[in-house]
């Protein structure tokens, strides 16, 4: 059987519905439901005058926690989806290990030239005031969540912080923590007659996961290059990314490379998640990288931690049909499972980046894929692309003029 990528479209999807991935019925909706009606669009965005398609891949299989998963990535850029698809398969014999840390999410209410005397009766409703909002937000206890702390702030005077950290159970929660701090702004003012500056969630790191692999020198040789080899130089990389902030940056983009593709294929706020992520990237204030890589014994080591504020249920994962089946895809998986499958997904594009810089370099991969959307934009088939773009490598040529130079004598 030919490998996956070179599967047609029609036959991936077949190839999903005989391994019991998605239904013949979720095949026909991949196939027909690429745009949302007008009517749709309207409820997502403001001022809608069409929209823009992102591909929708997948991963097609990456082993997390001894569970085998197919994972869909939405992106543009065609080397995203290909680097997760070798990472995964380098990482396959040993697999993944992930945990998923989910304790909240953070909120504020700002007041400003608050007296002693407030803040003393402030901080002495605390108690009364938790058990009243969880008494008038009682569906998010129903699920598992809830205010875990409310603390007072005094650091950052004249302004005065009170800080929650709110379980949103499994939805990623941001509207629900904003209702939360509003309703609290409001007894503020009903019975201190205090009137907050703002009130709003922050998307400071609370929610956290890592991920761990390990991979045999002997899967990572590639032709006459030892895998010892490979690994020690991916190694070095790791260590002078997290010393260097202008190759930490890259680094951690190739990582979100990854997260980000899982994020929008799954509804989720990846704006969210990618502030969250780059806070924590400089939170020892310098900016350093979010995956290590190190040898031990005769592996290649690595580990990454992501804040990962994200849900499973609610937005448009509830409104949009092929959303819903993209979870399916995944068999449902809850939201400390999805979050161990995006880190796995991240160290995985994150691997594959690494590996192909210390062995053909980085622009063999990408330029390969862009040369193909190239050539196909200026007519060529599918049967003639492998000649066309072993020339183009050959003469290290990869001008559109020169690939129409080799397109038109190749038609005369």
């Amino acid at each position: 059987m030919k490998p996956f990528y070179k599967l047609s479209i029609p036959e991936r999807r077949k190839w999903l519905v005989n391994h019991q991935l998605i239904s013949p019925q979720q095949s026909d909706e991949y196939a027909n439901q690429f745009e949302l009606s007008l009517t749709q669009l309207t409820h997502f965005s403001e001022n809608v005058i069409s929209q823009l398609s992102f591909p929708l891949g997948v991963l097609k299989a990456i082993t997390v926690n001894n569970q085998s998963y197919t994972v869909p990535m939405s992106t543009e850029e065609p080397s995203v989806v290909a680097a997760a698809n070798h990472g995964a398969k380098l990482l396959s014999k040993n697999g993944i290990t992930a945990e998923s840390f989910r304790t909240g999410i953070f909120g504020q209410v700002v007041l400003m030239a608050v007296s002693s005397e407030q803040i003393d009766q402030i901080t002495a409703d605390l108690s009364q005031a938790k058990q009243d909002l969880m008494a008038q937000f009682s569906s998010l206890s129903h699920y598992g969540g809830g205010i875990e702390t409310i603390e007072v702030l005094t650091e950052t005077a004249p302004f005065l912080e009170i800080r929650f950290k709110i379980n949103p159970a499994q939805a990623m929660g941001a509207n629900k923590v904003n209702a939360i701090l509003e309703a609290y702004s409001q007894r503020l003012k009903s019975q201190f007659n205090l009137d907050s500056e703002f009130a709003i969630l922050s998307n400071a790191p609370a929610q956290f996961v890592t991920a761990k692999a390990s991979i045999d020198f002997e899967t990572l040789a590639k032709n006459e290059i030892s895998g010892e080899k490979i690994a020690q130089k991916i190694a070095h990389m790791s260590q002078f990314a997290s010393m260097n902030s202008y190759r930490a940056v890259t680094h951690n983009k190739g990582i979100m490379n990854g997260v980000d593709a899982v994020l929008l294929a799954t509804g989720n706020d990846f704006r969210a998640v990618e502030a969250s992520v780059h806070m924590h990237a400089g939170a020892s204030g310098s900016y350093t990288t979010l995956s290590q890589w190190q040898v031990s014994g005769n592996q290649l080591i690595g580990e990454i931690t992501l804040p990962m504020p994200i849900g499973v249920v609610g937005g448009s994962i509830t409104s949009r049909k092929l959303i819903k089946n993209n979870y399916d895809l995944m068999h449902n998986p809850s939201a400390e499972q999805l979050s161990e499958i995006i880190a796995s997904v991240g160290l995985a594009n994150n691997l594959a980046a690494l590996y192909a810089l210390v062995t053909d370099g980085i622009q063999k991969g990408h330029m390969k894929l862009q040369l193909q959307n190239m050539l196909l934009n200026l007519g060529a088939t599918e049967a003639q692309l492998p000649e066309l773009i072993t020339k183009m490598q050959q003469e290290k040529n990869y001008q559109q003029d020169y690939a129409k130079q080799l397109l038109n004598e190749m038609r005369n």
